[in-house]
This record gives structure tokens, C-alpha cells and sequence, in this order.
């Protein structure tokens, strides 16, 4: 959770400030990285998103009642332990409800009270790096190792600057503890055995990981799945105003965090290096403003983009890009942190990350990329082809009339899908959903029977679906010659990503297609221009979309645009 919009730490680590989302997300995760054979680990325990205070440099305080972290922080680890998650690491936090004094890192109360006792958590819990001065301040490295496992943690992190002599002192640390009789040695034994088994996971889950891989060469969801996501996180709001020949990428530098040093980031990979400007957040006014002045005259006659990351913390990045956009309001303004701030006019990119994969979707969105076709061999899940009207065979625009299943006169719910991503059983309750949202206008339950006749589904799925779409609460039902199912909300709050979650999970991957390759009609046809939008922007239209959206045809403004974007029929 990232509650404080000026947490200096959290950020994009999070999956935002949506307890409901974040807990989806924090499962999926927790299932996509095991699966792939790499133990996952969900922090910072009790939940560190709505502190101000950098632990690297001191302690932080969670200053709430144990029942609003309940309902806001809690959830996510919830739902991480139930999806088997095998580390925990505890945050260097005071929550004075629960741990008093202590941080949460060394408390029993949460350790063992909370995290292992009330939530059942049974595998490795991980400390954060005992460096951090939030513990190594007050209490020094040997002795926060001391506390930290003697509440309950059973592996402790030393960081990249620490060294061999480090080491040894908490290894002499602990043995002096155990020996004094401060600390049983039966609570080393516990945390060795626990991170023994851990080590067994990794290994046996990595071999098997490895030997599913050699069964057949991995495709596209396998090898790209982190460019996948981030091409779908990028927004962008407003068009350049000008094709960008030859930019010149400024990028505003924030101060390294002390957990990772310097990394690289921003868009310098995909322009000459003698086109990238780096202005430092930590200039001094009178320089930044010269600095500013020299990056204009580099830009002098080329394209200018300004790249950023959490423009909201740093008073120095705001100012720059107003320096810079006083003289240049033609510049493209891309951020790669939380997009909290953003100027209030002009072209503005946020790619919710800093990672190489970001950047390659941000320099894709600005042309200074190109993005490369679908292979045939990218098309690893493959779903059955549901015959269309031969007269539908090509794909209309977006926007023709519906047309009538043969002989019925009734608008027919058919559609055909080729290449798109889409697992057969999300394609049937996207369709089932609409049934239901289309009968909702008129108070109106559909049985099984029906929604299984009008829309071509098999029994053997359609139950299955509408028992998920039930168990993740969008759908109702109740028995008896007067029951059937109807939707559990109205139509216009449930969007088609909920609907392809409660069936598939993460929407990892869902992909746009090509017209000729689609034939949705009736109620439904609107999912085609949905489909093709996709292929223009695969960004943020699954949850923009609502079920009424589709009923009633009116599409957002935004989608019908995209629709229309060359590069969605190319």
C-alpha cells in the first residue's frame, strides 16, 4: 500500500493506494514469481505506505489504530500468505498500537504476535537491512540482529556496504546472547530450519521451473511478460506538436536512494548520448536556472523531451520543467515515478516505473522506438475460433449495424478471436456478463439454460464461470422456478478487466486485434472496437470499459479515437 503521496521510499514499489487492488495484485504476484521458481517475499510488514520518513535514515511511525491497519494495510499480506508467499519481511516502523517503542522489525508483538500467531504465517521471515539507521542507529547492527531474532526473524540482511567483519559481529552477537541465556537456543534452531526449507523450495521450485521451460521453447508471455506490463502501464494525455526529429532528452536527476546507489533510467538509451542533458535535483537555484538555460540551447531547433521521476518530492524537478517549459511548451514531459504532479498543459507521459522496460515502452509511445509486430510464435494461448457470418468474414469499422443471426431475427452474439490472448472461458463470461448487464435494464434474471442458448456457451464452462464471477462478487443468483443469475452491481461499475480477472487472474496477456480477425455483432459488437483499440494503446481500456459502455454502444470518447489510430489497423 502507498497511502502518502509524499512517501519517499514506497512509490512505485507499491501497487498504488486501492486496498482492494493492491490485495488482486499482491496475490498475483506472489503466484506469477513462485511459479516462475523465484521465492517471494511481501514487505514492509505491517505496511510501510503511509509513513514520511525514509528508514534508511531514521525511524518511521505508523501513528493509527489497529483496526484502520486491519482494514487498509493488512489485506495485502493477507492475501499474500494465502497465495503461499515464502518470506516476509518486517518494515524498521514503530506502530505504537501494536509495537510501542520498537519498530516492527524487532517486535514480538508483530513477529510472532501478529504475523505468525493471527495470520498464520508459517514461512521465512526476513529482515530488512540491519544498516538501515532506523535499528543501526539506536541499537547497532549486532544488537538489532539480536532483537530481530529473538521477535521472530529467522534470516537477517546485511546490505551491499556491509562487509566481512559485519558479519561476524552479529554471528558473535548472537552467540553471546544464546550463551547468557538472553535468547534460547531453540529459536536459532527454529530460523535455521525455516530458512533450510527455504532453500529446498528454491531449489526444487527452480528445477522445476527450468524443466518446464525445456519442454517447449517459451514464447512471448514467457520472455516478455515485464515489457508486456509495462506497456500497458503507460499513459499518455495530449500528442506532441510536432513530430520529435532528433530530441534532445533532458532528465531531471533525483538523489540516489541508499538501498540501490545509482541506476540507470530514463530514455538515454534510445537517443544519441550527445543528445541527453542531466540536470541534478540538488543544484543550487542560481545554477539550476543556468543549467535549465544551457539544456534550451542544446534543444535549440530539435525536439525536446524532459524525463523526470516523482516530480512531486523534488521542488527542484518542478522547476526545471517550468524553466524549460516557459520557453519550449512544445516539449513532451515524461515521468517515471508517480505522476502526483504533472504541468498544466502540454504532451505528458507516465510510465508508473523506472526500470529499462519502462523506458523502452515510454521511447515506443514517442516514436523514438519502434515496437515490432506480433510473431505467430508470440500467440502462446491460442484459443478455439468461433465461426462468424460469412458476411462479417473482413471485420466491419467500428460502428456498423448490428446483424441478425439467420432465420432468428434476433441480434446473434458470435465472434471470432485469432490470435488475441484471451483464454476461451474469459471470452464466454465477457459475453455471459453482457446477457446479464443487457437483461438488468429490465429487472430481468437469466437462467442458465438461456444465457447457455443465446450465447453459445457450453455447460461445461458456464458453470465454472459463473461460479468465479460469483465468488469475486459480481454476480448474483438465487433458486427456484423464479431464480436465475443477475449482475451483483450495476453494469456501469463493473469493467471488462474485472470481469477477465475473476476468470484469469492478471491481465497479462490480453492483447488488442487486428479487424479482419474479429466479428462480434449484436449487443456485443461494441467489444470489437474495443479489441481493435487495443492494438493502439493496450494501456488502460480493460478498466475504462464498463459492461453498460457495451449495452448500451456509447463507448468512451477515447476508445472510439483509438479505434480509428492507424497504428490499430496497420
Amino acid at each position: 500500500m502507498n497511502t502518502a503521496a509524499d512517501n519517499p521510499v514506497i512509490g512505485t514499489r507499491s501497487f498504488g493506494s486501492d486496498t482492494e487492488l493492491v490485495t488482486r495484485h499482491a496475490a498475483a504476484a506472489v503466484t506469477g514469481l513462485q511459479a516462475a521458481g523465484v521465492a517471494a517475499c511481501a514487505k514492509h510488514f505491517p505496511g510501510h505506505g503511509s509513513t514520511r520518513t525514509d528508514t534508511h535514515h531514521s525511524i518511521a511511525t505508523v501513528d493509527a489504530p489497529l483496526d484502520l491497519l486491519a482494514r487498509r494495510d493488512l489485506p495485502p499480506f493477507v492475501a499474500a500468505i494465502a497465495a503461499g508467499v515464502r518470506a516476509v519481511m518486517p518494515g524498521h516502523l514503530r506502530v505504537p498500537a501494536l509495537t510501542g517503542d520498537l519498530p516492527a522489525s524487532l517486535s514480538a508483538a508483530a513477529l510472532t504476535g501478529l504475523l505468525r500467531g493471527d495470520l498464520g504465517f508459517t514461512g521465512v521471515i526476513v529482515s530488512d537491512a540491519l544498516e538501515m539507521r532506523a535499528v543501526s542507529g539506536p541499537f547497532g547492527i549486532p544488537e538489532a540482529a539480536v532483537l530481530a531474532v529473538a521477535a521472530g526473524t529467522d534470516l537477517l540482511c546485511l546490505g551491499r556496504d556491509q562487509d566481512h567483519l559485519s558479519y561476524l559481529a552479529v554471528r558473535d552477537a548472537l552467540v553471546t546472547a544464546v550463551a547468557s541465556g538472553r535468547m534460547p537456543g531453540a529459536r536459532l534452531e527454529d530460523a535455521a530450519a525455516r530458512v533450510a526449507q527455504l532453500r529446498a523450495w528454491t531449489a526444487a521450485a527452480r528445477e522445476s521451473a527450468t524443466d518446464a521451460a525445456g519442454a517447449g521453447a517459451p514464447g512471448a508471455e514467457a520472455t516478455d511478460v515485464g515489457l508486456a506490463a509495462a506497456r500497458r502501464a503507460v499513459r499518455m494525455s495530449g500528442s506532441p506538436a510536432r513530430r520529435l526529429g532528433q530530441p534532445v532528452v533532458v532528465e531531471v536527476v533525483p538523489p540516489a536512494n541508499i538501498a540501490v546507489g545509482a541506476v540507470p533510467w530514463g530514455l538515454g538509451s534510445w537517443v544519441p548520448a550527445d543528445s541527453v542533458v542531466r540536470i541534478s535535483t540538488g543544484t543550487a537555484g542560481g545554477d539550476l536556472a543556468a543549467a535549465a538555460g544551457a539544456a534550451l540551447a542544446v534543444a535549440s531547433g530539435r525536439s525536446l523531451i524532459v524525463v523526470v521521476r516523482d516530480a512531486h518530492r523534488h521542488p527542484a524537478a518542478r522547476d526545471v520543467i517550468a524553466r524549460l517549459l516557459a520557453t519550449r511548451p512544445d516539449a513532451v514531459v515524461v515521468e517515471m515515478g508517480l505522476p502526483l504532479w504533472r504541468p498544466p498543459d502540454g504532451a505528458y507521459v507516465a510510465t508508473y516505473g523506472a526500470a529499462r522496460t519502462s523506458g523502452l515502452a515510454a521511447a515506443e509511445v514517442l516514436g523514438l522506438a519502434d515496437r515490432p509486430a506480433p510473431a505467430a510464435s508470440d500467440n502462446v494461448r491460442l484459443v478455439r475460433s468461433i465461426p462468424v457470418l460469412a458476411s462479417r468474414a473482413q471485420g466491419p469499422r467500428p460502428g456498423r449495424p448490428a446483424d441478425r443471426a439467420p432465420g432468428t431475427g434476433q441480434a446473434a452474439f458470435t465472434c471470432i478471436m485469432l490470435h488475441m490472448r484471451l483464454s476461451a472461458r474469459a471470452d464466454y463470461a465477457l459475453r455471459a456478463a453482457i446477457e446479464l448487464a443487457a437483461a438488468s435494464g429490465g429487472g430481468r434474471h437469466v437462467t442458465a439454460d438461456q444465457l447457455a442458448r443465446t450465447q453459445g456457451i457450453p455447460g461445461k464452462f458456464l458453470e465454472a464461470i459463473l461460479t468465479q464471477l460469483r465468488r469475486g462478487g459480481l454476480v448474483r443468483s438465487q433458486r427456484g422456478p423464479d431464480g436465475g443469475f443477475w449482475l451483483a452491481r450495476p453494469a456501469g461499475d463493473i469493467s471488462l478487466a474485472d470481469i477477465i480477472r475473476a476468470i484469469d487472474g492478471p491481465l497479462v496477456g490480453v492483447r488488442g486485434e487486428r479487424p479482419e480477425n474479429l466479428g462480434y455483432i449484436g449487443a456485443a459488437e461494441p467489444l470489437q472496437t474495443v479489441w481493435i483499440a487495443l492494438r493502439a494503446n493496450e494501456r488502460a481500456i480493460l478498466e475504462d470499459v464498463t459492461l453498460e459502455h457495451i449495452v448500451s454502444g456509447h463507448l468512451p470518447e477515447s476508445v472510439v479515437k483509438l479505434a480509428d489510430d492507424p497504428r490499430a489497423w496497420a
